[in-house]
């Protein structure tokens, strides 16, 4: 193998390539002794091959590099894409310092905007405060005001404190006057009201005579938050009303009606309730205490009883048995009645038939008279008459009804007619 070969150094292997300090003119004497050709012939052969070998170096690089050469130019790509890489992070920590200050400079601008807009509309509501300046002033003055006190006894007066309706039947309808006498020296125009409380307090009461506490208890029921039973006239268009307005003028006299409808109730009860007199004021710096007037009543009811009833059914039912022989023909009972009340009773005594129970033909009930009156705890008789057919079978019984009305009161009593033929 050549020691040096120009035009073949491709197909040396990079093994055997060692170098040689060899001079430039001594290697050239060198080549020209070993080719046996003058010295201008291999001058111009060097030049020729200079030539090409510039030519080849151009156009047809090395095909195989040597392993360092490969690790050299695997770490300086390395190292530029390594400096690729940190040069692109750098890049977004540049936009992201970017983003963030503009982030914190539109905060920044918008709480700047938000505390102008907070300082306008503090500046505004100073501002209405301001306006309206003379509006609080002028109610601190009304409000500064002292209240002016009214005693309605040195303005008016009534015939009475109480109003007492009596003891009365259910039913009844009762009226009861009261006179307001005006001793102030103008006219005056009065609010007169029932008090709808549940319970009536005993502020304000009259205490001469018969006290409240005494008559009412300490805790009474108002009877016109029960029933709705108390009303006032009006003087003028006499229409039945819960609050009335009097004019009256100075040293005289006017008068109003309070009614009572009486409740219908199963069992005698006491009736309390309250009127109220106050002056009439649109003034909202004005106190006074009203007048109050008690109203009282005591409801009674009916007590009718029967001394020949049986009672059946716990009480429910009153039975009046009746034995009628039927060889007589007319049977002549006398039933006796007792009013138990305080008040006398005018009764009327009808026999109907019961629903749902057939009768018996043959059997005629005649009552006379019909109608009588019944003294406060007295006895009453009640006269019946019961006609029996011959034809009807002996034990054979029949029930009807007897109904007694008050011409006193809405109360009806009934007894159960028991007839017995035998």
């Amino acid at each position: 193998m050549p020691l040096f070969d120009l035009f073949n150094y491709q197909n040396v292997p990079e093994s055997e390539y060692q170098p040689l300090l060899i001079p430039d003119n001594k290697l050239f004497e060198m080549k020209i002794e070993i080719s046996g050709k003058s010295k201008d012939e291999e001058i111009e052969k060097e030049n020729n091959s200079h030539k090409l070998n510039q030519t080849i170096l151009k156009e047809c690089p090395f095909k195989e590099k040597s392993k360092n050469q490969i690790l050299i130019q695997e770490e300086t790509n390395k190292e530029t894409s390594l400096q690729k890489s940190s040069n692109s992070v750098l890049k977004d920590i540049d936009l992201s310092k970017e983003n963030i200050s503009k982030s914190q400079k539109s905060i920044k601008l918008k709480s700047n905007k938000s505390a102008l807009e907070h300082d306008q509309s503090y500046i505004d509501s100073v501002r209405n405060l301001i306006k309206k300046l003379p509006e609080i002033k002028l109610e601190r003055q009304k409000n500064s005001i002292i209240p002016k006190i009214i005693d309605i006894k040195k303005i008016i007066q009534t015939d009475a404190h109480i109003l007492n309706f009596g003891t009365f039947l259910v039913g009844k309808i009762l009226a009861c006057n009261l006179k307001v006498t005006n001793i102030s020296s103008e006219d005056i125009e009065l609010n007169i009201d029932i008090e709808n409380y549940e319970f009536i307090s005993h502020t304000g009461l009259p205490s001469h005579n018969l006290t409240s506490h005494e008559m009412m208890g300490t805790n009474p029921i108002n009877s016109e938050f029960k029933y709705k039973c108390w009303h006032l006239e009006d003087p003028t268009s006499k229409d039945l009303t819960k609050s009335l307005k009097l004019i009256i003028e100075k040293e005289s006299t006017a008068s109003f009606l309070i009614i009572l409808k009486t409740p219908k109730v199963k069992r005698s009860e006491r009736l309390y309730s309250i009127i109220s007199l106050s002056k009439h004021s649109d003034s909202d710096h004005l106190i006074q205490k009203p007048l109050r007037i008690v109203l009282h009543g005591f409801i009674e009811t009916p007590k009718l009883v029967c001394c020949r009833e049986l009672n059946i059914l716990g009480g429910e039912l009153q039975l009046i048995p009746l034995a009628v022989k039927k060889e007589i023909g007319i049977n002549r009972f006398r039933i006796p009645f007792k009013n138990q009340g305080n008040f006398d009773l005018n009764i009327e005594c009808l026999i109907e038939k019961i629903p749902n129970i057939n009768f018996i033909s043959g059997i005629e009930y005649i009552v006379l008279p019909n109608k009588f009156k019944i003294a406060s705890k007295a006895f009453g008789i009640l006269n019946l008459a019961v006609k029996c057919a011959k034809t009807i079978d002996t034990s054979t019984k029949e029930q009807k009804l007897l109904t007694i009305k008050l011409s006193e009161s809405p109360a009806v009593y009934t007894f159960i007619l028991e007839t017995t033929i035998i």
